[in-house]
């Protein structure tokens, strides 16, 4: 699940400028025109507490209409260089996708999105990819794995 990310924001609540729980039609909708897995703890992630910034540099995509939604944002990632399976919902020190064909999440480069890192979960990613960079900084409390 997303409890570590989600008792973060309880917690650190100037961190976190998330912009509140997406309706679940909204995004499922968008999930049933995707062409392959999207990660169900992405969705829940997005249901429960949508996306925007975290910390100071990290944003995550929402699945919306508009500018900064996940959809335009992938269109300019993908004509650069972004490979056609994986979709991005993360941007800040790096990129993060998931892969369209397993749901596997994965940590990019920022220039030439070479895989730097694969996670099972997004709660994984989360507490490696992205807690682990910044716990000390913001003093989360508990274990960084």
């Amino acid at each position: 699940m997303n409890d570590q990310l989600l008792a973060d924001s309880r917690e650190h609540p100037l961190a976190f400028a998330l912009t509140g729980p997406i309706p679940p039609p909204v995004v499922r909708a968008w999930v049933a025109i995707q062409d392959g897995v999207v990660p169900a703890e992405l969705v829940s992630l997005w249901e429960e507490a949508g996306g925007g910034e975290i910390f100071e540099s990290e944003t995550i995509l929402e699945p919306l209409p508009g500018d900064e939604g996940i959809d335009v944002r992938n269109v300019w990632l993908h004509s650069s260089g972004l490979a056609p399976t994986l979709t991005a919902f993360h941007e800040g020190v790096r990129t993060s996708a998931f892969e369209t064909r397993t749901g596997e999440i994965v940590e990019l480069d920022r220039i030439g999105f070479a895989v730097l890192n694969r996670y099972p979960t997004l709660d994984q990613w989360y507490r490696l990819a992205i807690r682990n960079e910044f716990w000390e900084r913001y003093g989360l409390a508990g274990d960084i794995t």
